[in-house]
């Protein structure tokens, strides 16, 4: 009878950890899949052919891991990658993608019309491009222009109002981040992004993707386009060293901004009333801005409580400023 309970009890936790791994559920806080590609399955000589014979990806063909642990695109145009693991969050959470991504080989030049697009999508058809948002790095006269995309004929993300610009060199390691909040409807969710220290965001998010996170039928996906040509002289690889996938409570990409004269921290976050500033630092003045940068209210003097229940339902950032200068974090308003 111990050897039945006990195989019971393994078939239990087995299922448990298979549908934690197919599928992310709301309500959690932790990462559902985070990998540096170390792991014995991606030296595979079939995962080392196609990274579609990896049970976490799919692909079309040129997408492969590496003998040096990446996962990397060969010289091809329009090939699609998919993390398949779907994703499942709510009104109020926070799904962020974090990865180092490079472009190029050793003595390479980006070209002008290089794109890679990463970001979350509704679905998992390699065919298919609709109902996504994402971020476009785009090579540009010497830099990588990182802007927002959603499908074009979407009622998704705008431009961000101030894109990204950091220098583009072949064969570097760029610190990526993207983060999609959602908020009450697609109208107030955002999406942001963050290349080095360098972050945009935006308000307003494609429709069917924003209820295709509510159903658990988003994925994480990549594809790139225009950079794998003879004329100018083409690039060769793109590789993605690290990858790590997070439904949380609260942001990941605003608490890392380096550019803060201070820290402190908001609560309850998100909230529907009081919020409240946990710091140190006398507080001369304190703004609320909208994710366009345009001020939705302000106070001055000595203030650890804000009352932001006039707002409407959408993510702002809120900006401090001491005698140490300015500092800003992002909190949601129910």
């Amino acid at each position: 009878m111990k050897k039945i309970y006990t195989f019971l009890i393994a078939v239990f936790t087995s299922v448990i950890m298979l549908n934690a791994q197919d599928i992310f559920k709301s309500g959690q806080s932790v990462g559902f899949f985070s990998s540096d590609f170390t792991e014995a399955s991606y030296d595979a000589p079939t995962a080392q052919t196609l990274i579609n014979n990896h049970p976490d990806w799919l692909s079309q063909e040129a997408w492969s891991a590496n003998a040096t642990d990446q996962i990397e695109l060969d010289d091809s145009n329009w090939k699609k990658l998919i993390l398949d693991k779907s994703i499942q969050a709510t009104d109020g959470q926070f799904i962020t993608a974090t990865f180092d991504l490079v472009i190029g080989r050793d003595s390479e030049v980006i070209n002008d019309g290089a794109k890679v697009w990463w970001g979350f999508k509704n679905g998992k058809d390699l065919g298919d491009f609709n109902d996504r948002e994402g971020i476009l790095f785009s090579g540009d006269f010497g830099d990588f222009l990182v802007n927002s995309q959603s499908h074009p004929d979407a009622t998704g993300s705008t431009p961000f109002p101030s894109p990204i610009y950091v220098p583009a060199t072949a064969n570097t390691a760029y610190s990526v981040q993207v983060e999609i909040a959602l908020g009450s409807d697609a109208a107030s969710s955002s999406l942001s992004a963050k290349v080095g220290d360098e972050t945009a965001s935006v308000t307003g998010i494609d429709p069917q993707l924003y209820t295709a996170f509510t159903t658990g039928n988003v994925y994480f996906w990549s594809w790139a386009y225009g950079w794998a040509q003879a004329d100018p002289d083409p690039l060769t690889g793109i590789f993605l060293n690290k990858l790590t996938v997070q439904v949380t409570d609260s942001p990941i990409l605003s608490t890392t901004n380096a550019k803060n004269a201070f820290e402190f921290g908001l609560s309850p976050n998100p909230t529907k009333n009081l919020l409240r500033i946990q710091t140190g630092e006398a507080i001369k003045s304190v703004q609320v801005l909208d994710l366009l940068g345009r001020e939705v209210m302000s106070r001055t003097g000595v203030i650890d409580v804000i009352d932001v229940s006039s707002l409407k339902s959408a993510l702002y950032l809120v900006r401090l400023t001491s005698e140490k200068g300015t500092s800003t974090r992002k909190f949601v308003k129910h």
